[in-house]
C-alpha cells in the first residue's frame, strides 16, 4: 500500500519541495489573518455570535486544506453566507427548520455521489 500512494501523483503536478511548502505556509498564514476577523464580523452579523464564525473560519480552511481542489482556490467566509444562516435562523430556529435545512444539504450530497458513482 506504500509502494502505491508513493507512485500516486497526478499527471501535471510539480515536485513538491521545501520551497513550495514555506510558500504555502506564508500564504495560509495570511489567508489565517483576514479570515479570522472577516469570520468574527460574519458571525456577529448573522446573529451567531463571533465564536460560532472562528469555527467555522477554522472548520473550513481544515477541510478545504484537506480535500483542496486546485492551488488557485481561497476558501474562507462570505457575506452571502451570513445572510443565509440570518435568514434561516430568523424564520425556522425552533420549528425544526435547521434540521430541514441539514437535511436538504446531506440530500444533496448523497445525489452528487450517486452520480459520481460512488
Amino acid at each position: 500500500m506504500q509502494a502505491m500512494l508513493r507512485g500516486w501523483r497526478l499527471p501535471d503536478s510539480e515536485p513538491y519541495s521545501w520551497e513550495t511548502f514555506r510558500a504555502d505556509a506564508r500564504s495560509g498564514v495570511t489567508m489565517l489573518a483576514t479570515g479570522l476577523p472577516s469570520g468574527m464580523a460574519l458571525g456577529v452579523a448573522s446573529g451567531m455570535g463571533a465564536l460560532a464564525g472562528l469555527y467555522c473560519v477554522v472548520i473550513v480552511g481544515f477541510f478545504a486544506a484537506l480535500f483542496g481542489g486546485t492551488r488557485a482556490q481561497s476558501s474562507g467566509p462570505s457575506a452571502a453566507i451570513a445572510v443565509m444562516v440570518a435568514v434561516v435562523r430568523a424564520y425556522a430556529w425552533g420549528r425544526g427548520g435547521v434540521k430541514g435545512v441539514i437535511r436538504a444539504h446531506g440530500g444533496a450530497g448523497h445525489k452528487r455521489l450517486g452520480v459520481w458513482g460512488v
